[in-house]
């Protein structure tokens, strides 16, 4: 099982109004039926200020195959269809669609404590594709925190048609 909540809130330094706001939850589970396929079920929920959309929730389930899995490097692949519920935010309109998914993660364990991830995904739909990348060095302080820097980018072909970027550094914990 993963739980995957991100939030993002920021603010003009200048102004104090808000440039951007975004809320991300995400819930998969997998079921391994061999020790390199599975099959999982994914939950995910959006709101971002920068679309068009008040919100886009969907739910999808599909196959996942580890290509490798090794001490220091990992690699599997996921696809998988669902369907996607949207409301505008102007409009309050609801729209239904069916949504293909597909994910890559990848893991390199450069030395001890150390690795890089690569993560893309795409979530498409007739009501339009976004493809996320994640990338991120991430350098363990202690067994349970870490420090990362990331960049992340989000591409959006909807209603808005958005293109967003985050550089960030952060502290994590792992438990």
């Amino acid at each position: 099982h993963e739980l995957k909540l991100e939030g993002l809130n920021e603010l003009d330094g200048s102004t104090g109004d808000r440039t951007s706001e975004r809320y991300l939850v995400q819930e998969k589970s997998s079921w391994n039926y061999t020790e390199r396929d599975y099959l999982f079920v994914k939950l995910q929920a959006e709101k971002d200020q920068q679309t068009s959309w008040d919100y886009q929730a969907f739910a999808a389930l599909g196959y996942g195959h580890i290509f490798i899995r090794t001490d220091t490097m990992f690699l599997s692949t996921e696809l998988g269809a669902g369907a996607r519920h949207n409301k505008h935010e102007l409009t309050g309109a609801t729209v239904n669609d069916a949504l293909g998914n597909a994910e890559l993660e990848y893991e390199w364990k450069f030395r001890p404590g150390a690795r890089f991830n690569e993560d893309a995904s795409v979530e498409a739909g007739k009501e339009g594709t976004v493809i996320r990348t994640r990338t991120a060095l991430t350098f363990d302080l202690t067994e349970v925190l870490n420090l990362s820097v990331v960049y992340e980018t989000k591409r959006d072909d909807g209603p808005a048609d958005l293109d967003d970027t985050l550089t960030a550094v952060g502290v994590g914990y792992r438990f």
